[in-house]
């Protein structure tokens, strides 16, 4: 294979992939990247049969290694720009050195270059995808150029995590892995790690991203749910078929496999995650800092000066003097207030009793419910609404609710119907209606009136190939029964789900009024094609009645209207029976009279007998004819008719 073709390399990948799946090979763990073979084994023993029989399938293929060029029976060694021991893995001291030579990017082209060289050592630096933030952002196509300070912090940042990477130690198949991942507003981050306890915990890869826009909307459950499967995915190649533990902060992912109806993406990546039999542990905040690193930024620990905004606020002066005499003009309040200040003891008793008391002459109120031990000053019906202003619309007030405000206000007043006068308030109040908007009524959920009227149509994920090449389950839901069917297509082809709903659920249960599907949105079209087609057919049909009509009607006229209690003759419908000398022919076509007794509907009459009175039947109007009876008159006798005068013939000869 000379070198420089565009496809040498991955033909010559092809061949050290045969090369590697040979039978002699079964067993053995070698790698292999273009001309790079990597031999692992155990010991020194396996570790020679396994080069034996490496050289034997050199040979097999007709490829040479060169002498120089090959390292046996190392403990350590350098391969891909790594460095690879028995205390883990480490990217290579000479690739590190190169990166650390690179000097700051002045165009797009460089700078993208730099991210790619320290893309490939990613897994060692445990906040790449936060540090290098503002570098990813400058390669953005609608992003001007633009090289600041937030850029070359990030450059220094990644090239320090480069010169002391730590050491990730390989996997120990033996033991279970330990996941760790974390999401914040704009970045996932994930550790997988291997240890007894979390203080002998040792990293064997780092991984982080950003977000995408869409992504950066999801909730917060949904973004740790994410950062879990985004993880998954991510190291599949060492934990799959394993004991994996997965450690987050966010508590209620605990419960992302036993919720009861979970509803769109959640569960689809737990139907995703049940698969690998993960175990979801709780780890606080404080605990889970590794994970956190990843994907939280570091706060500046410089503060923002902010400017302060001045209120000015118009504070209504209270002074016993003026609030007694505002008392004394509120009729109800003047009464309590004399009667408390007079010196009848009935009636002093009687408003002492229900908590009122006089202070230097103005009128409060006491009560052991409230929170503070401070009585409330009686409000007269004059100052309520300006009271009511002050303690609710003032700047100062923030427009609370109802509770809030009853609460507040409690504390220190009290007039009577207080929580009526506030809820009243409240609703005349201009910025909480433009600012609360609530629902008008309640959610009215349709109910279908019979089975199969509305379903629930949806497509299952792609699954392994049955033995007819299926990889998909249509699911067909009656939402008034629940009934449940499922379907196997070969393929998820609007035609073929189309098809497979005619065919097996609208051929036997009749079209549906409605069909619910966010899943299934192909079918759509395929489905209006049949709903014109349908239509179409039916106004053929009722075309042709309608021909058939007219030309049934042709030779019919409307009959006699008929009242009950008329004579009427009907068809005898008599058939010729040659054994009992039965003729058709020389039958009477009509029999009767009949009565009608009753008429069922405009086209049928129920018919008895005109001598017993018996019912004879129903009969349609087609089969009846009006009987005229004579009413015991005789037919007048015939007139000769009258000779025609004329003169009389002349014989001829």
């Amino acid at each position: 294979m000379p070198f420089g073709l565009k496809g040498a390399a991955p033909t010559f990948q092809r061949l050290i992939d045969r090369f590697r799946s040979g039978s002699s090979l079964g067993g053995r763990h070698i790698l292999g990247y273009l001309d790079d073979l990597l031999v692992i084994s155990e010991d020194l023993e396996s570790h020679l049969s396994d080069l034996r029989a490496v050289f034997e399938r050199l040979r097999m293929f007709k490829l040479r290694a060169n002498r120089e060029k090959c390292v046996f029976a190392r403990d350590r060694l350098k391969y891909l720009g790594h460095v690879i021991s028995n205390d883990g893995m480490s990217p290579d001291e000479d690739k590190v050195r190169a990166v650390l030579d690179i000097k700051e990017p002045t165009n797009l082209q460089q700078l993208r270059t730099f991210l790619q060289t320290c893309s490939w050592f990613r897994k060692f630096i445990p906040e790449f995808a936060k540090v290098a933030e503002p570098l990813t952002c400058l390669t953005k196509k609608s992003q001007m150029w633009q090289w600041g300070d937030d850029q070359a912090k990030a450059f220094v940042h990644l090239k320090s995590f480069l010169a002391s990477p730590p050491i990730l130690v390989q996997p120990d198949y033996s033991k279970p892995f330990i996941l760790r991942t974390d999401a914040s507003d704009f970045a996932l981050g994930a550790a997988l790690l291997q240890g007894e306890s979390p203080r002998d915990e040792h990293p064997i890869e780092y991984a982080s991203c950003l977000l995408t826009s869409a992504e950066k909307n999801y909730t917060t459950t949904e973004r740790e749910a994410l950062a879990v499967v985004w993880a998954v995915e991510r190291f599949r190649g060492y934990i799959d078929g394993h004991q994996i533990v997965v450690r987050s902060d966010h508590q209620p992912l605990k419960w992302l496999f036993y919720l009861k109806s979970p509803k769109g993406r959640l569960v689809r990546w737990a139907l995703k995650l049940q698969s690998l039999g993960l175990q979801m542990k709780y780890t606080p905040g404080k605990a889970n800092v590794l994970a956190d690193t990843l994907s939280h930024r570091v706060i500046d620990s410089t503060l923002t000066e902010c400017g302060v905004c001045p209120v000015s606020v118009n504070v209504p002066r209270w002074d016993a003097t003026s609030t007694r005499e505002a008392q004394l003009v509120d009729p109800e309040v003047a009464k309590i207030l004399k009667d408390l200040e007079s010196s009848d003891e009935l009636s002093v008793h009687r408003w002492s009793d229900r908590g009122y008391l006089v202070n230097q002459g103005v009128l409060y109120r006491y009560v052991d419910d409230t929170d503070t031990e401070e009585s409330q000053l009686v409000v007269t019906e004059s100052f309520r609404g300006k009271f009511m202003f002050e303690c609710r619309d003032s700047p100062t007030a923030a427009h609370g609710g109802i509770q809030r405000t009853l609460h507040r206000i409690s504390q220190q007043f009290y007039f009577p119907g207080m929580r009526r006068y506030i809820t009243d308030y409240q609703k005349t109040c201009t910025e909480c209606k433009s600012s609360n908007l609530k629902p008008p009524s309640l959610l009215q959920t349709p109910v279908p009136a019979q089975r199969f009227e509305v379903i629930a149509v949806d497509l299952f994920v792609p699954l392994p190939k049955g033995p007819q090449g299926e990889r998909w389950i249509l699911i067909v839901e009656d939402t008034d029964r629940k009934w449940v069917e499922l379907f196997a297509p070969s393929e998820a082809t609007g035609e073929t789900c189309a098809k497979t709903l005619v065919g097996e659920i609208f051929m036997r249960y009749g079209l549906p009024r409605r069909m619910i599907s966010n899943n299934v949105l192909q079918i759509t079209p395929y489905l209006l094609k049949l709903a014109d087609s349908l239509s179409e057919a039916k106004e053929n049909i009722e075309h042709q009645q309608d021909l058939r009509k007219l030309q049934a009607d042709s030779d019919r006229r409307d009959s006699d209207p008929l009242q009950e209690g008329d004579l009427v003759l009907m068809k005898s419908h008599v058939l010729s029976n040659a054994n009992k000398g039965v003729t058709s022919k020389f039958i009477p076509k009509q029999n009767g009279p009949y009565v009608i007794s009753k008429q069922v509907s405009p086209t049928t009459y129920i018919l008895t007998s005109q001598k017993t009175g018996e019912v004879v039947g129903k009969y349609h109007v087609s089969d009846r004819r009006k009987y005229h009876d004579r009413g015991g008159k005789e037919c007048p006798e015939s007139v000769a008719p009258k000779r025609r005068r004329s003169r009389p013939r002349k014989d001829r000869c």
